[in-house]
């Protein structure tokens, strides 16, 4: 907790150095309970950025890749932030993931699964839906947009909670046919909030 904090705490530094940060919906953010936050992902600044917007203690899922570096593998360790092997099923990732929420932690999450520097949505992975239900945790989307550009505004904006109750489930069809639309239909729903919070052309 000490290195996350710490941790934390210089980057606020540095975004209030280096960025015009404007961050909207602050309100929507549960303070206690599960929480599953979900936001796109443009740069490597954006888990930074969303731990230091957030005032809770977000346990990042980053690729396994990142805790062979030395220094950041001894920070993300420290943080509990969660490997994950990316391209495969990554069960030890999800037991891990599922132990946080189980505690009323936060949870972390980049569905697009990687940085998307053209700006436009991927299609998401079924991950935070799958917690979502398994958990009974809520869904926090969060949009960032602008460019990282000393002295550049940096948009972020949080929306509603999302619940899986909040996405009307299949109830026909067979059990498991059923239950991958229902993932289907919450991640749907995740994506296009996301999708309508990053979009600046209303500014």
């Amino acid at each position: 907790m000490i290195v996350y904090r710490l941790a934390t705490f210089l980057f606020r530094v540095l975004f209030w150095i280096a960025f015009r940060i404007r961050v909207t919906g602050r309100e929507n953010i549960p303070p206690s309970g599960p929480l599953i936050i979900c936001a796109n992902h443009v740069s490597w600044l954006d888990p930074p950025l969303v731990a230091v917007v957030v005032p809770r203690w977000v346990h990042f899922v980053a690729k396994e890749e990142l805790f062979r570096l030395p220094v950041v593998g001894w920070v993300l360790s420290r943080s509990e932030i969660i490997p994950v092997r990316r391209g495969q099923s990554d069960r030890r990732m999800i037991r891990d993931a599922i132990r946080i929420l189980r505690s009323d932690g936060v949870l972390g999450l980049f569905p697009e699964g990687t940085r998307q520097r053209s700006r436009q949505l991927a299609e998401f992975a079924h991950g935070a839906a799958y917690l979502a239900v398994k958990c009974d945790a809520p869904v926090l989307p969060v949009g960032v947009s602008g460019e990282y550009s000393f002295l550049s505004r940096i948009r972020v904006r949080i929306g509603r909670p999302v619940t899986a109750s909040d996405v009307e489930p299949v109830r026909d069809g067979a059990k498991r046919a059923g239950r991958r639309e229902n993932l289907d239909r919450i991640t749907h729903e995740i994506r296009e909030q996301i999708g309508e919070l990053c979009d600046d052309s209303g500014d």
